[in-house]
C-alpha cells in the first residue's frame, strides 16, 4: 500500500511539472474581446467595445479613443469604465453608410502591453430600403398605369433600381421592368401630390412625425430628395394583383447594396364601366325623354375644368401624365 501511494504521488508531480501553467485573464494577451456592429448592420446609433484588460484608471475619462475612425457621419467617443469604450453617433446612420475603425499603432493598456488579434473592424448599413410608399402598401384600388412614390432610407442608384425592382403581376407570367421618372417629369408629379395634403406629408414624414407648417416649407425639397417615383412598364390588367419587387442587389449612391427582397401588395381597380339608367314605359322601349337619365360610374369622373392623369380617372391630384384636360 505504501508504494502504491509513493507511485501515485511521483505521477502527480510529474503531471505537474509537464503541464503549462493556466494563463489568468492579467497575463493572457491584450486583446479586443467585443466590437459590435460589424458587417451589415441596419439603424446602427452606436459602437461599443469591449477589451480583455484595463485600458483606463477607474474614473479617467480623459483617455483618447483607441481608434482612428473613417465614417462619413461625425459622432463621439467615451470611456464607460475600464475595459468598455463605446462611440456614439450624433444621430441614427442611413442606409448606404461604410465606417471603418483601426486600432491606433499607440494603443496600449493601463499596464503598458500592446493589443494582439484583429486591429481593423467595419460595417456598413446596408442598401437602400422603402419606408414608405405612396399609394399605400395595401392599397387595393389604385391604377391600371399606376405611378408610385416611394420614400427611401437612402439615395438609391437608379442603373441598379432598373436592374433589380420589378412588378410581378396576378396572371402575367413574368415579372415586368420598372420605368423611373425623373428630371421635370418626377418634379411635376411631386408638385401635384403636394395637393394631397396630409397623406403626401405622411409619406415624406410618417404619421407620427410631421412637424408645423413653417418648418414644414424649409424641409419640404429635403424631404422630397429621398422620394423616387417609377411606374410598371406595361399597362395593369383590371383587378389584378400587383407585388411591388424592390431586389436584392439595389444599391446605394455610395455602392452599399441590399441583401433581400422587399415586398409591396397592391390591387388594381376594376375595369372602368358606365351604367345608364332611365324610366322606361316598358322593358323594350327606350328612355322617356322628358324625365332624368341618369348616368352610373364605377369609379369618380373629373368635372369640366380638371385633367385626367395617365389614364386615371381622377382630378387634379390624382397620379400620372397628362392625356386630357376639360374646361
Amino acid at each position: 500500500m505504501a508504494l502504491r501511494l509513493i507511485w501515485a504521488a511521483a505521477c502527480a508531480a510529474v503531471i505537474s511539472i509537464a503541464a503549462p501553467a493556466a494563463q489568468s485573464p492579467e497575463t493572457a494577451p491584450a486583446s479586443i474581446e467585443l466590437f459590435t456592429p460589424q458587417g451589415s448592420s441596419a439603424q446602427v446609433s452606436q459602437v461599443v467595445v469591449r477589451f480583455s484588460q484595463d485600458m483606463v484608471a477607474l474614473g479617467d475619462a480623459g483617455l483618447a479613443d483607441p481608434f482612428d475612425i473613417q465614417c462619413d457621419h461625425a459622432g463621439a467617443g467615451r470611456w464607460a469604465d475600464q475595459r468598455n469604450w463605446v462611440y456614439d453617433f450624433e444621430q441614427q446612420l442611413p442606409a448606404g453608410s461604410l465606417c471603418q475603425f483601426t486600432v491606433r499603432k499607440t494603443l496600449t493598456t493601463l499596464s503598458g502591453a500592446a493589443l494582439t488579434g484583429p486591429q481593423q473592424y467595419r460595417f456598413n448599413t446596408g442598401g437602400p430600403s422603402i419606408l414608405r410608399s405612396l399609394p399605400y402598401e395595401g392599397s387595393s384600388h389604385i391604377d391600371e398605369e399606376q405611378i408610385f412614390l416611394l420614400k427611401l432610407d437612402a439615395a438609391a442608384s437608379l442603373q441598379s433600381v432598373l436592374t433589380h425592382a420589378r412588378c410581378a403581376v396576378s396572371g402575367i407570367g413574368e415579372e415586368i421592368p420598372v420605368e423611373v421618372i425623373t428630371g421635370a417629369a418626377r418634379l411635376a408629379v411631386l408638385r401635384q401630390h403636394r395637393a394631397d395634403g396630409y397623406s403626401y406629408l405622411a409619406l415624406l414624414w410618417s404619421y407620427d412625425s410631421i412637424p408645423d407648417s413653417a418648418v414644414r416649407e424649409r424641409q419640404m425639397a429635403q424631404q422630397e430628395a429621398d422620394i423616387l417615383v417609377l411606374r410598371c412598364q406595361r399597362r395593369l390588367p383590371p383587378e389584378s394583383q400587383l407585388t411591388l419587387l424592390w431586389g436584392a442587389g439595389i444599391e446605394s449612391t455610395s455602392g452599399i447594396a441590399r441583401t433581400a427582397r422587399q415586398r409591396f401588395q397592391f390591387k388594381v381597380r376594376p375595369v372602368f364601366t358606365a351604367q345608364v339608367q332611365c324610366t322606361r314605359s316598358n322593358a323594350q322601349a327606350g328612355c322617356l325623354p322628358m324625365l332624368p337619365i341618369r348616368v352610373q360610374f364605377t369609379d369618380q369622373v373629373p368635372p369640366p375644368g380638371w385633367c385626367y392623369f395617365y389614364g386615371a380617372h381622377r382630378p387634379r391630384h390624382g397620379h400620372g401624365r397628362f392625356l386630357l384636360c376639360g374646361r
